[in-house]
C-alpha cells in the first residue's frame, strides 16, 4: 500500500515535534535558569502556605463545631504543607483527645517536645492524655521529667500524687504529696489529695486533719466540702457530714454529687422525706446520674413502695447495665413482689458483676 506524499508529510511533522526543544529554554543561562527555579519555589511555598492556613482555619472552625473527625483531617492537611506548623500540631492533639484517640495525641505532644516547643506544657499536656487513656506510668513518667527539670515547682509533684493514687499506690502518692505541700504549705487541693491516699490507707485522723486546711485554705472548693462530708459519714459523724455537704451546695447549688450524698447521709438517719429531696433535687440536674437514680429506688423500697422502686433500678440497669448496686437491689425489692425467679435472677447477676453479698441472698433464697 504506498502512502502519499502528503501523509508522509504529516507524520515526519508530528515526528519532528515531538523533538522540539522550548525556546524559552534554551534561550536562558544556567544561572536565568537557577533564578526561574527559585522564583517558582517561592511561589510554591506561598500557596503551600496559603492553603495550609486555610486548612488551618477551617478545622479551628470545625473544632469550636465539635466536629472532631474533620478538624483532625484539616488540621493533617494543614502540616502536611506545612510540617512545622507548630500550632496545627497544638490543636490537632487537643481534637484527637477530644476524639478519644489518646495515643495519637500522645504522638503528636511528642514531636512538639522534639520541635522544643514551649517544653514543659508539652510534657504536661501528653501526661494529662496518658492519664485519660488510662496509661498512668506514662503519665508518671512526664511528670518525674518535669519534677527533675524543676525541683522547686510544686506542681509536677501534685500531679503525679494523683497519678499514683490512680494506680492504688495510696503511701507512694502521700509521700508525693507531702513533698508537693513542703513546697507550698497552703496548696488546698493537695491537701484534699493527701487526705484521700490517707483515707484509702484507713488513716481517717489524719485524713481528717488534711481535710480541714483543704477547706481553711480555699473556703470555696465545693469538692473539699463535698470529701469532707464524705469521710465524716465514713467515720459515721453523720451531722458534720450532713453540715459539709450542705456547704458544698451553697457554695455550688448545681453539685448534684453533694446532693446525693447528703440524702444516703439522710437515708442511714431514717430521714426519708429529706433523702428523697435530695435524690430528687440531684436527678433534676442530672437525669442520668445513676447513684442518685438507685438511692432514691432505696428509699421507696424503704417506704415500702416496692413496684416504683423496681422501675427506679430497672432505669438504673438500662442507663448502666455493667453496675451490680442495681441488680442487687431490684432483687430485694421483686422479692418483696413475691417475684422470687425474677429476684434470684437479679442476685446471680449482681453476684457476675462483683456484689458478693448477693451469695446471701442467693443461698437464702433460690435453689
Amino acid at each position: 500500500m504506498k502512502i502519499s506524499l502528503f501523509s508522509l508529510f504529516v507524520l515526519l511533522a508530528i515526528y519532528s515535534s515531538a523533538q522540539v526543544v522550548n525556546p524559552a529554554d534554551s534561550s536562558l543561562t544556567p544561572q536565568e535558569k537557577r533564578y526561574r527555579d527559585s522564583i517558582a519555589g517561592i511561589n510554591q511555598q506561598s500557596k503551600n502556605l496559603a492553603e495550609a492556613q486555610t486548612a488551618y482555619n477551617n478545622g479551628i472552625k470545625q473544632f469550636e463545631a465539635k466536629e472532631f473527625g474533620k478538624a483532625i483531617l484539616s488540621f493533617s492537611r494543614a502540616i502536611e504543607l506545612k510540617p512545622d506548623f507548630i500550632k496545627a500540631f497544638i490543636n490537632r492533639a487537643v481534637a484527637y483527645t477530644e476524639n478519644k484517640e489518646f495515643d495519637k495525641a500522645y504522638d503528636d505532644y511528642s514531636k512538639l517536645i522534639a520541635f522544643n516547643e514551649d517544653i514543659a506544657r508539652c510534657y504536661y499536656k501528653r501526661a494529662e492524655t496518658s492519664t485519660l487513656g488510662g496509661n498512668y506510668s506514662k503519665a508518671a513518667d512526664d511528670y518525674n521529667i518535669l519534677i527533675r527539670k524543676s525541683p522547686s515547682d510544686y506542681k509536677p509533684l501534685h500531679e503525679l500524687g494523683e497519678v499514683l493514687f490512680l494506680m492504688g499506690k495510696y503511701e507512694e502518692a502521700s509521700k508525693t504529696l507531702t513533698k508537693c505541700l513542703e513546697l507550698n504549705n497552703k496548696f488546698a487541693k493537695a491537701y484534699n489529695d493527701r487526705a484521700s491516699c490517707n483515707r484509702m490507707l484507713g488513716k481517717y485522723q489524719e485524713a481528717l486533719n488534711d481535710m480541714n486546711k483543704a477547706v481553711l485554705f480555699d473556703p470555696k472548693a465545693d469538692y473539699a466540702y463535698n470529701n469532707l462530708g464524705s469521710l465524716l459519714k465514713l467515720m459515721k459523724q453523720y451531722i458534720p457530714a450532713i453540715d459539709a455537704y450542705t456547704k458544698a451546695v451553697g457554695i455550688n447549688p448545681s453539685y448534684f454529687i453533694a446532693y446525693n450524698n447528703r440524702g444516703s447521709v439522710y437515708l442511714l438517719k431514717e430521714q426519708a422525706d429529706k433523702a428523697m429531696a435530695d435524690f430528687d433535687k440531684a436527678i433534676q440536674i442530672s437525669s442520668t446520674y445513676v447513684p442518685a437514680i438507685i438511692n432514691k429506688g432505696i428509699c421507696l423500697h424503704r417506704m415500702e413502695k416496692f413496684s416504683e422502686a423496681t422501675k427506679l433500678f430497672d432505669e438504673a440497669i438500662m442507663l448502666n447495665p455493667s453496675g451490680g448496686d442495681a441488680y442487687m437491689n431490684r432483687g430485694i425489692s421483686r422479692e418483696m413482689l413475691r417475684d422470687d425467679k425474677g429476684s434470684c435472677a437479679d442476685w446471680q447477676k449482681a453476684l457476675e458483676l462483683g456484689i458478693e453479698g448477693a451469695k446471701k441472698y442467693i443461698n437464702a433464697n433460690c435453689n
